[in-house]
């Protein structure tokens, strides 16, 4: 073998290795997904195996929530998807963790819903009634407008701090009146109990209840190229379970243990897209926030600049207006 055989051949096989070795740097980027039974579109993608080039995304199913905030505080997760209020709860308790995206508004998604056997037109028929709501979020807040709304003081009704399956057993079973839910949670109560029925809306009442990719420090900083392709791919999942409703429907049905029927529900309710994070945005969550402070549902002021990023807006190409507290 002469000298030239042998220096080529070492040439050729150091690029190969040079090549293997960035294939194999690329596949070493994982981004690890929370998926939530309520909320947004994350079980679709779940569901549909969403990839991205260059990128392998793990998809972790949490349908409780307090699984599902404990595994974005330990970093389990590198981004999932949250309610508004839970980042700002989490910031102000301490957690560096960041939004990065935004659908537009949900409110359609918060119910107030009320028994049969009750006969209210407003808020204020329900005066002396037993209501149940999460009062560590949203629903609290809903409330607080209800109230303000329709002159009804605390002392006008009893209100019960219970939430999720405990809630709807005592609504089902008839030990509350009425209570405070968001769909797909709040479609099954009403095929649960005939003749129950929708007495408000949180749209109605200034509640955006928007849907948020809520992300770790670690994961902004290191894997900001894979956020923003998946923040790329939420949006066109949105817009193809707008256009495909039923075919969204049997997709993640089965797998969150939820009826067709809510899950349609939910889907007309939800935003068909994503906002764009810009300073009236920012303006208006301060506000949002403010309140919340105000109403003792978080216990810190908050500066929402701290919390919301604007980094990956431009992975958004068809925002949608936020429709966010004024």
């Amino acid at each position: 073998m002469t000298t030239n055989t042998i220096f080529r051949r070492l040439v050729i096989g150091g690029v190969a290795s040079l090549l293997m070795s960035s294939s194999a740097f690329a596949e070493d980027v994982v981004l690890r997904v929370g998926v939530p039974q309520a909320f947004g579109y994350f079980a679709a993608l779940w569901q549909k195996d969403v990839q991205l080039p260059g990128v392998k995304v793990e998809y972790k199913y949490f349908p409780n929530s307090n699984d599902l905030n404990d595994a974005i505080l330990s970093g389990a997760v590198d981004i999932e998807d949250q309610g508004e209020i839970g980042p700002i709860q989490m910031s102000a308790n301490g957690s560096k963790n960041k939004v990065v995206a935004c659908t537009g508004s949900n409110g359609r998604n918060t119910n107030l819903i009320v028994r049969p056997e009750v006969k209210a037109t407003t808020f204020a028929d329900l005066k002396g009634k037993r209501i149940a709501y999460a009062q560590n979020n949203n629903h609290k807040l809903f409330v607080v407008h209800l109230q303000k709304a329709h002159g009804v003081k605390d002392s006008d009704f009893e209100s019960l701090n219970i939430l999720g399956a405990e809630a709807v057993a005592a609504f089902i079973t008839g030990q509350v009146d009425a209570t405070s839910q968001n769909s797909p949670t709040a479609a099954q109560i009403l095929e649960k109990v005939t003749g129950s029925y929708v007495l408000a809306r949180g749209d109605q009442y200034d509640i955006s209840n928007l849907y948020c990719i809520f992300a770790t420090p670690n994961a902004v900083e290191t894997k900001a190229d894979a956020i923003r392709a998946f923040i790329g791919e939420y949006e066109k999942t949105i817009k193809w379970a707008k256009a495909n409703p039923e075919e969204y429907v049997k997709l993640v049905s089965p797998k969150l243990g939820v009826s067709e029927n809510a899950v349609r529900t939910a889907l007309n309710n939800n935003s068909d897209g994503l906002a764009v994070i810009d300073d009236a945005f920012l303006a208006a969550k301060q506000a949002y926030a403010d309140e919340i402070f105000e109403t003792g549902i978080i216990r810190k002021k908050l500066d929402v600049r701290d919390l919301f990023v604007t980094d990956f807006n431009d992975a958004i190409k068809e925002p949608v207006a936020p429709q966010v507290n004024q």
